[in-house]
C-alpha cells in the first residue's frame, strides 16, 4: 500500500490543478475585458519556445495548428489589444505544465474577437469532442479541453525547447476509430477521457459552451443592472425604456418618454443621456450585440421619476422569486439563446426571445425559473 502514496498523492495534485484550470478559463471569459466570453489562444510552439505567452495569430488563421498548445499564463501575444492570460502557471502531479485546447469560435479572428452573446449557443459545430474509453460521446460542445499530460511514456522524447504535442499527449483506438488528445495537429477534434495506464496517461477536464456562457450571462445581466442603478443614483431617475421591436432592425435604441417596458436604451437615454450623468455604455456591449436580448421594465411612471409603488398593485411582479414578490420597481431580463419554435430571423414578437410570462407585455407580470429546453430567459431585479 506505501508504495501507492506516491502514486495517489499524483493523482490528487493532477486533479486539483485541473479543477483549478478550469475556474480560471471560466474567470477569465468572464471578466474578459475586450469581450466577455472571448478566451486566449494556446502557448504553441511555433516562436520555439513554451514561455507561458499564448499566441495570438494576427493572419492565416488555422484551426488545425492554431488551438492546441500548453498552458498560457502571462499575456497573449501577436494580434491587436492584448489581453493577460489565465494569471497562475499550473503543472500536473508528474511537474508537466497542462495543455489546453480552445474552439475556434472564442478566439480572436484577424486581431478581433468574432461576436459573442447568447447566441453562439445556437452554433453546433466548431466545438470539440469529448469521448470516454469506450468511445461514448461525453459531450460534442466543449468550448476547452485542459488535459494534464503525465510524465514520459512509450517513446515520447520531451528533450528540446518545444517538442511537438505528440511528445507530451497520446491517442488510441477505439473500435475502429482513432482519438487524439495531440488532436488539431492531426485535424482531429476529438478528445478521449479515460483511466491512465501504461499506453495513455493524459487526463483531462472540459468545459461546455453552455456551461461558460450560463457565467457570462450572469455578468452581463450584472452589467445591466448596474447601468440602470448608476442612473437612477446619478439623477434619481430611472431611464425611459424604448418601445419593443425587432432589436436587429431597430433604428436606434433611444429612450422614449412614456414607455414602460421595451429595449434598453442604449443609444440616447431620457430624461437625462448616460455622458451628461458621467456614465458609459460598454462598448463590449454593443459590439456583442448584447442590447439586442435585454428587455427593460419599469413599475409605473412614478417609479421612473424616483417615487415608489404599492406592491400587489402597480409594481412588477416576478412569478418564481420568495414572497413577496410583488414589489418590483425595475428589472431587467436577458434572452437566452433562440429555442424551438422561436424564429428571431423572421421576427413576430416577444415571443421569439422570451419565454412563459415574460413573452406577454402590459400585465406587469414576470417571471424567473430554471432554465430548460422550454424557458432560458435571465431576469434581474433592478430594485
Amino acid at each position: 500500500m506505501g508504495s501507492r502514496n506516491p502514486i495517489l498523492k499524483q493523482h490528487a495534485s493532477t486533479t486539483k490543478a485541473l479543477a483549478m484550470a478550469k475556474e480560471l478559463v471560466i474567470a477569465h471569459a468572464v471578466t474578459n475585458t475586450l469581450t466577455p466570453g472571448g478566451l486566449t489562444f494556446p502557448d504553441r510552439n511555433s516562436d520555439n519556445n513554451y514561455d507561458g505567452n499564448g499566441d495570438c495569430v494576427s493572419s492565416g488563421f488555422n484551426e488545425t495548428l492554431h488551438l492546441l498548445g500548453k498552458w498560457p499564463y502571462l499575456d497573449e501575444q501577436g494580434c491587436g489589444v492584448a489581453v493577460p492570460a489565465f494569471d497562475k502557471p499550473l503543472q500536473d502531479g508528474s511537474g508537466e505544465t497542462l495543455w489546453y485546447a480552445v474552439s475556434r469560435h472564442l478566439v480572436k479572428v484577424n486581431s478581433s474577437y468574432p461576436v459573442l452573446n447568447s447566441e453562439i449557443l445556437n452554433q453546433n459545430n466548431g466545438w470539440l469532442t469529448v469521448v470516454n474509453g469506450q468511445g461514448t460521446v461525453l459531450t460534442n460542445r466543449a468550448a476547452v479541453v485542459i488535459m494534464a499530460p503525465g510524465g514520459v511514456i512509450q517513446t515520447q522524447d520531451r528533450a528540446g525547447a518545444a517538442p511537438a504535442a505528440t511528445q507530451f499527449l497520446e491517442g488510441i483506438t477505439i473500435n475502429g476509430t482513432t482519438f487524439t488528445n495531440y488532436a488539431f495537429e492531426t485535424g482531429d477534434t476529438g478528445f478521449v477521457a479515460r483511466p491512465a495506464d501504461d499506453t495513455t496517461n493524459d487526463q483531462l477536464i472540459y468545459i461546455t459552451i453552455d456551461e461558460l456562457m450560463t457565467a457570462v450571462e450572469q455578468r452581463v445581466t450584472g452589467e445591466f443592472k448596474k447601468l440602470i442603478n448608476d442612473y437612477h443614483t446619478a439623477c434619481g431617475k430611472y431611464p425611459w425604456p424604448r418601445p419593443y421591436s425587432d432589436p436587429r432592425t431597430a433604428s436606434d435604441f433611444n429612450s422614449v418618454i412614456g414607455t414602460m417596458e421595451g429595449l434598453l436604451p442604449t443609444g440616447t437615454a431620457s430624461p437625462s443621456n448616460w455622458g451628461d450623468v458621467g456614465i458609459t455604455v460598454p462598448t463590449w456591449l454593443l459590439l456583442n450585440y448584447w442590447h439586442h436580448l435585454c428587455y427593460y421594465a419599469l413599475a409605473s411612471t412614478t417609479v421612473q421619476d424616483g417615487g415608489t409603488c404599492t406592491p400587489g398593485l402597480d409594481c412588477l411582479t416576478v412569478d418564481g422569486l420568495d414572497l413577496p414578490n410583488d414589489d418590483k420597481k425595475a428589472l431587467v431580463i436577458l434572452a437566452g439563446k433562440e429555442l424551438s419554435g422561436q424564429t428571431r430571423n423572421t421576427f413576430t414578437g416577444l415571443t421569439d426571445y422570451f419565454e412563459g410570462q415574460n413573452a406577454s407585455s402590459g400585465d406587469n407580470t414576470f417571471e424567473t425559473k430554471a432554465a430548460d429546453s422550454t424557458f432560458n430567459d435571465r431576469l434581474e431585479v433592478v430594485q
